[in-house]
């Protein structure tokens, strides 16, 4: 009884060996059948911006393709998904549908099932899942696996997150491990001759070092201490806001606002004399008309099918001094939208 666990174990480590090796980079991926019913799909994820993965299952290779699967976190270097809902009698096909940051999207190729040889001994092999470390699963089935282990001592995988996000020969990987000695705070830590777990350094900030730009009390961007003054010279420079500093870790953008400066109309405007002027060069070659307005909107009256190119018009039409609004259409379309102002006599 004892000899038939010990084999179970070792053809289980075999398997997740196996399986490990199987995965493979988008857009190409992995289908196996686990067990009868049973289907792993497995991808190691090559895009840090993607933000859609979608497995979809087909009973023919070529239509009626519907998503079974969606990845709550779609950016993880390495995951997978295991379909239980299957007919052992149908041959599914796979693919997989991933969307990228801007858009863009893709289709995998098709892929069916690769029947898995063991499934017939009744073999039950080790997924990795969210709540099992990497090198939990392979310290504690270390005897069992050291020999399937020992045959690959040319391939080294490297564990990111729980997930296996390389899979390097010992030249590669030497490489690997002098870049991140010599250019990171990353710390490798070795689980077996053959796997590495990689433990990215934790980045901290000093919030004194970063500061903070506001816009009307909304925050725009954070900034660090020593590229403010870069930031600083180039609004002063290239545009006509200002820069206000709070303190050490603040500064609110006051927005430049143009003071309105009124300028005379050159189709309506008032003459020497203070008479109204409807100055249109062009009358006999198109159709004007004007509406006048009361300084809050209201309309004072109109005039339709003007003749004639210089039009004068007398101030009692106006009833009183003060501002007035005008619209001037030509051939029925806005022309201009302007104002005048009459004075006392």
């Amino acid at each position: 009884m004892k000899r038939i666990f010990q084999f179970s174990l070792f053809m289980a480590g075999l398997i997740l060996s196996a399986d490990i090796r199987a995965q493979k980079v988008l857009p190409a991926f992995s289908v196996k059948e686990l067990t009868r019913g049973k289907i792993q799909v497995s991808w190691i994820n090559p895009y840090p911006d993607c933000i859609q993965i979608a497995v979809q299952r087909s009973g023919d290779s070529t239509r009626n393709f519907r998503t079974i699967f969606s990845s709550q976190s779609p950016e993880l270097p390495s995951n997978g998904f295991v379909d239980t809902k299957t007919a052992a009698k149908l041959n599914w096909y796979y693919r997989i549908f991933y969307v990228l940051e801007g858009g863009n999207y893709y289709f995998s190729k098709i892929v069916s099932i690769e029947t898995n040889p063991l499934t017939q001994a009744g073999v039950k092999p080790i997924i990795l899942t969210d709540t099992v470390l990497p090198h939990e699963i392979l310290k504690n089935n270390e005897a069992a696996n050291s020999e399937a282990l020992h045959k690959n001592t040319g391939i080294v995988r490297i564990f990111l997150k729980k997930s296996e996000v390389y899979q390097l020969t010992r030249p590669e990987y030497i490489r690997f491990r002098d870049s991140i000695n010599k250019k990171t705070k990353d710390a490798l830590h070795k689980i077996s001759n053959n796997a590495i777990e990689w433990l990215p350094a934790k980045i901290t900030r000093i919030e004194s070092d970063m500061i903070s730009i506001y816009r009307n009390d909304s925050l725009v961007m954070q900034v660090e201490n020593t590229f403010y003054k870069k930031f600083r010279d180039s609004m002063a420079t290239k545009t006509s806001d200002t820069l206000f500093v709070v303190n050490n870790t603040r500064a609110n953008i006051h927005a430049f606002i143009p003071k309105y400066v009124w300028g005379p109309s050159v189709y309506v405007y008032t003459n020497a004399q203070g008479y109204v002027t409807i100055s249109l060069p062009l009358v006999k070659q198109h159709n004007y008309s004007i509406i006048f307005y009361e300084e809050d909107g209201s309309e004072l009256f109109s005039i339709k099918n003007i003749k004639e190119p210089e039009l004068i018009l007398d101030k009692v039409n106006f009833f009183h001094a003060g501002w007035f609004r005008f619209e001037l259409f030509e051939d029925n379309k806005l022309k201009e939208k302007h104002s005048f102002q009459l004075t006392k006599d």
